[in-house]
């Protein structure tokens, strides 16, 4: 069972009493949605986590990006509850600047991650706790984005810069490679009993990305291959590149050009046992 996790009832009691005093923009959408310490995300948690305690069900959370969330999960799995979590890298890079939310406006996620959760994040990530990294990606266009709040679309691109981004971070030394790996491939295919996919092994779809970490680039609106043409990573300087992918052994991307016609085949799930 996958969850979004949040109190809407919570939600709309706060977000009110921002549109009583007359905010009704994209930063007043973050700042409710970061109100009170996060309360909206952990009181979710916290109520899925006791109704996973009492069902059984393996429970995924999306979006984790608060200290109190990262501690409740962690405390759930060191008792045995079949839960895992995800979170969008969006809350390590981007949302947690409150200049950039200012910047961005309707173009960030909409959402803000005070900066003193950050470091809980990375703990998270690095001991576990985390079990993958998933971007949301919502290619909203500038049509679409380009509306006053709440008319504009929340989400935004996210697939194309997972690797550099993260890559960077390899290279300040936040996060080691082999566990950058297992939060990207590995990970997703052995919670979500992929076949054949996550590893480079006899027998696997040779899914692969070549990426030098040591080639330095920067993150343009014009090397988006996504039709809405655009990222909020534009102008971002990072270390680490993907060079070219494979897809079932067969070139798809190389040297940032697309080598292959879309293509796809059903996804193949380990049996149930």
């Amino acid at each position: 069972l996958m969850i979004h996790p949040h109190d809407q009832a919570l939600m709309d009691v706060i977000e009110k009493s921002y549109w009583e005093r007359q905010e009704r923009d994209a930063l007043a959408y973050a700042k409710a949605y970061a109100a009170h310490d996060g309360v909206i995300w952990e009181t979710a948690i916290a109520m899925l986590l006791r109704l996973q305690k009492a069902s059984g069900c393996h429970l995924h959370i999306l979006h984790t990006q608060t200290s109190g969330s990262v501690d409740l999960i962690r405390k759930a799995k060191a008792e045995g509850q079949r839960v895992t979590c995800e979170i969008n890298p969006w809350a390590l890079f981007l949302g947690c600047e409150w200049s950039a939310i200012q910047r961005l406006g309707s173009y960030a996620l909409s959402y803000w991650v005070p900066e003193k959760n950050v470091p809980s994040l990375w703990e998270g990530l690095n001991d576990g706790t985390i079990d993958i990294v998933a971007t949301d990606h919502a290619p909203h266009t500038r049509e679409e984005k380009d509306h006053a709040y709440p008319g504009s679309h929340s989400g935004m691109t996210g697939v194309q810069t997972l690797v550099p981004m993260m890559l960077d971070h390899v290279a300040a030394g936040r996060l080691s490679l082999a566990r950058f790996v297992d939060l990207t491939a590995h990970g997703p295919a052995r919670l979500f009993g992929l076949a054949g996919k996550g590893r480079i092994a006899l027998g696997y779809d040779a899914d692969l990305t070549i990426v030098d970490l040591g080639r330095r680039e920067t993150i343009t609106n014009s090397w988006i291959q996504s039709k809405c043409g655009w990222t909020p990573y534009d102008g971002v300087s990072v270390q680490g590149w993907p060079v070219g992918t494979l897809v079932r052994g067969h070139r798809a991307m190389w040297q940032g050009e697309i080598a292959a016609a879309a293509s796809g085949q059903p996804i193949r799930f380990h049996e149930a046992g």
